[in-house]
């Protein structure tokens, strides 16, 4: 079993990988460490009820951004792989500007809906109004975390 590992790691292209991998995993793993923590902080500072409310605003958050996306992370992976492999740098380029284009433009108008909606969200949800019109400021930047994650 040794002796298989070894060998693999000797391979060029299966030791960048495990690399990668291994550098993925811990990213992931830290942030989800550090995301356990911040609820278990919110939930000691705020009580349940702060910890709901933290949660229903993310959630609309996560929602908005998701409409703001429009599939654009999952389609950029599609495209942007096929230009690769057809070594086709300069439409990778041009692909990655319209995309930044068109979410830049769609972050704005759910920031704006978000934020202009955020009266009867809240209502519908039971929380304050003002939770959800500050988290309309970060549709922009979750939607394009999201895309280059």
């Amino acid at each position: 079993m040794k002796s298989k590992l070894n060998k693999a790691l000797k391979d060029k292209d299966f030791s960048e990988l495990f690399k990668g991998s291994g550098i993925s995993f811990i990213l992931r793993f830290g942030g989800l460490a550090i995301g356990y923590l911040l609820t278990l902080v919110i939930a000691n500072l705020f009580g349940a009820k702060g910890l709901g409310d933290y949660v229903l605003a993310i959630t609309v958050l996560r929602l908005f951004t998701l409409l703001a996306k429009i599939g654009l992370d999952t389609t950029s992976i599609r495209f942007i792989a096929s230009f690769a492999s057809q070594k086709k740098w300069t439409s990778i380029f041009h692909f990655r500007k319209q995309v930044i284009i068109i979410l830049s433009f769609t972050s704005i108008i759910s920031s704006l809906l978000m934020y202009f909606l955020a009266n009867p969200i809240a209502d519908l949800i039971n929380i304050n109004y003002r939770y959800v019109e500050i988290n309309a400021f970060f549709v922009m930047p979750m939607a394009f975390f999201m895309l280059h994650y």
